[in-house]
């Protein structure tokens, strides 16, 4: 071995090194923060929607249906990643949606499913947060489902995840 190939080795390490502390240390919460904030942001435009309708729409399925699933999406979504999100759908691939996905999807008005769909995303997105090295691995697996329009498979069983975890899933520190 020469001195340097040790010194190159040195410094792509410690360069690794550096680039995973500014990660974790600074990207990663920053942009974590901003996916919960857009996540609260929706929630309190689905309650605006209500507000508009004159409350009419509280009691309805879809409603409490997306409310209660952008507050799971907030609370647990952040301890889920990229493996675990592979592992269920790899496990359920033919699996039928969530029933309550199901009925969502049957009662809502575009404007609901359209609020549902934007959170679908950034709970995968937080997913892909939680695993930088496990999306470089795959990442151009997602390109390709993107490219043939399977995308939406994905999104389903996102949503069908973070539906079947409990509420009591454990909480960020």
């Amino acid at each position: 071995m020469t001195v340097e190939f040790t010194v190159i080795a040195l410094a792509a390490f410690f360069t690794c090194i550096l680039i995973s502390i500014f990660y974790w240390k600074v990207f990663y919460p920053v942009v974590l923060k901003a996916l919960q904030f857009r996540l609260f942001a929706r929630r309190d435009k689905l309650r605006s929607l209500l507000i508009h309708n004159d409350g009419a729409a509280a009691s309805t399925f879809a409603y409490q249906h997306l409310e209660a699933f952008i507050c799971k999406c907030v609370s647990v979504v952040p301890v889920l990643n990229l493996l675990t999100f592979i592992a269920y759908a790899v496990k359920h691939h033919n699996d039928a949606p969530h029933p309550n996905a199901a009925r969502f999807k049957a009662e809502s008005n575009p404007a609901l499913r359209a609020l549902n769909q934007e959170t679908i995303r950034d709970s995968l997105l937080i997913m892909v947060l939680n695993s930088p090295i496990m999306f470089i691995l795959i990442g151009g697996l997602g390109f390709l489902l993107w490219a043939f329009g399977k995308l939406y498979k994905v999104y389903s069983r996102a949503e069908s995840l973070v539906t079947s975890v409990p509420d009591t899933a454990p909480q960020m520190a």
